[in-house]
């Protein structure tokens, strides 16, 4: 998935017909059409009823349409903002998707206070890409699950959060007051990979059938539909997850902790290092500091 996607996502609902949409976005209708299936592929269902007259939205796509509109918009803004002050120095971050809106206050209040030194460049990816694109030195900082071998240090915990077990609000251990390794036993679990090979939950305590899944909106859409426990840390859970509830977990490793590395090649710009490291101390947590 990406902005553009949702961009023509958004004006072909607001247009009501795909040919309007794309004389908007002055693109061909077949881009349109080819980029709003494409998301529905990804999705594993339609946004749109489509009729001779036009499209009208889906129940799905009702569902995700504001979210979707707030996205663009709020994509446009923060690109204007870092693009409107030209020959700045670029400093580039790979977060992971699932963590974008716990941070996103804080990178935003940090451009705006240094807008007019540097274009800070948010890279949006799975958790494994940001720690590739890091480590292969495309990124000046990378958040990650992990910790780094490259870099001018290994990392520092930005964030810290307890594992909950995401279901639906009817589930019967949703009335639990915590869970433990035990109750899991004849229960389908939902794993998120982040883009990984291996997950600390896919081991002998995990009863099949379970989901392992790069698709966090699949991952969502199969708790809301009652078919598995999802483990998550409660920051990444996004504002449109209205029919699940959290329950505590009591377990092995059952804290996320969340690691911010500084690329040992900011070290040829003072100036950039000097950044990375104000940055990174204004993601961290307040109770870290």
């Amino acid at each position: 998935m990406d902005i553009k996607q949702f961009r023509y996502f958004v004006e072909a609902a607001r247009c009501g017909n795909i040919q309007d949409a794309a004389d908007t976005l002055f693109v061909s209708r077949q881009a349109v059409s080819k980029a709003i299936v494409q998301l529905e592929q990804e999705l594993g269902y339609p946004l749109f009823y489509r009729t001779h007259g036009g499209v009208t939205l889906s129940e799905q796509g009702l569902s995700y349409y504001d979210q979707a509109l707030a996205l663009v918009q709020d994509f446009d803004t923060l690109t204007a903002r870092m693009s409107h002050v030209a020959n700045r120095e670029k400093l580039r971050i790979a977060i992971p998707l699932t963590v974008h809106q716990h941070f996103y206050e804080r990178l935003r209040a940090f451009s705006r206070l240094h807008e007019k030194t540097f274009d800070l460049q948010l890279i949006g990816r799975t958790d494994a890409v940001c720690h590739t694109l890091f480590e292969s030195g495309a990124v000046d900082m990378a958040i990650s699950h992990l910790t780094f071998s490259a870099g001018i240090d290994s990392g520092q915990t930005v964030a810290v959060s307890p594992i909950h077990i995401a279901m639906r609000k009817d589930h019967p251990l949703a009335a639990k007051a915590c869970l433990k390794p035990e109750d899991f036993i004849g229960e389908s679990m939902i794993f998120y990979m982040n883009g990984y090979k291996k997950c600390f939950w896919l081991d002998e305590r995990t009863p099949p059938p379970s989901y392992a899944l790069d698709d966090i909106l699949l991952v969502y859409e199969l708790v809301c539909q009652g078919r598995g426990l999802f483990p998550v840390p409660p920051l990444s859970m996004p504002g449109f997850a209205k029919d699940i509830v959290l329950v505590p977990y009591d377990g092995p490793d059952n804290m996320d902790y969340f690691t911010c590395a500084i690329a040992a090649h900011t070290q040829r710009s003072p100036r950039l290092q000097k950044a990375c490291l104000q940055l990174r101390e204004a993601l961290r947590d307040p109770e870290l500091s």
